[in-house]
């Protein structure tokens, strides 16, 4: 009874943190959002020239509600597919194409799998694989590296991207995934809880290693 009680304390102690955390993202784009509507309803010749903002603190508020719908998700019931973890690996590349180009990232994929194929949710799988491969991308700096290698044989298939960026310091690493603690400026920290939960979702493992200076690790394992 008393364990019952501790995890129930445990829960209600991460929802109330949680809440929290969402009140505080949703309402700083929400006070944005009202303060120049007051002002368009006062200075109507004002109101086109800050369309653009507006939308885009609409849009962040719909990016933290989507990932919020994404946790609350229950796993997926459809049937598992054949996945083609290279095409899916290409098709996320050509993705971030544009950005890649921009700061001149070398990317090196090494893809070992032969015959074997994973059974997965395709959908799930490539929203993975976007996550993990624009952090990589977003972390390194011009001219910075990111490796993607996969290894496949009868029991794992396992998915490692490794970046050159700034990495993380011991006391960061350990906050990774907590929701809004975040390294990016615009982030909110949803983005790895939401990874976590989809690799979950699909019997698989995701570990991260880093180093401050010399960059992250991600490793994905998934059952074959």
């Amino acid at each position: 009874e008393k364990e019952a009680f501790m995890r129930q304390s445990e829960q209600l102690s991460t929802i109330t943190q949680m809440s929290a955390g969402i009140a505080h993202e949703i309402k700083n784009p929400l006070t944005a959002l009202k303060g120049f509507m007051q002002l368009g309803a006062a200075n109507p010749e004002l109101r086109d020239s800050y369309n653009a903002l507006l939308l885009s603190e609409v849009n962040r508020i719909e990016s933290i509600v989507n990932d919020f719908m994404m946790l609350a998700k229950p796993a997926s019931s459809k049937q598992l597919e054949p996945v083609n973890i290279k095409q899916m690996i290409d098709y996320v590349l050509e993705l971030y194409q544009s950005l890649i180009a921009e700061k001149a990232i070398k990317v090196h994929t090494s893809i070992n799998c032969g015959e074997f194929t994973l059974e997965s949710d395709p959908n799930r799988f490539k929203q993975i694989l976007i996550n993990i491969i624009k952090n990589a991308i977003e972390a390194v700096e011009l001219k910075g590296t990111v490796c993607i290698d996969v290894f496949c044989d009868y029991s794992e298939a396992k998915i490692v991207v490794k970046d050159n960026g700034k990495g993380l310091s011991e006391e960061r690493l350990k906050r990774l995934g907590e929701p809004f603690f975040t390294t990016k400026k615009d982030g909110t920290g949803l983005g790895i809880m939401v990874t976590r939960k989809m690799v979950d979702d699909l019997g698989g493992t995701i570990k991260y290693s880093s180093e401050e200076g010399k960059g992250t690790c991600v490793t994905i394992a998934f059952p074959m």
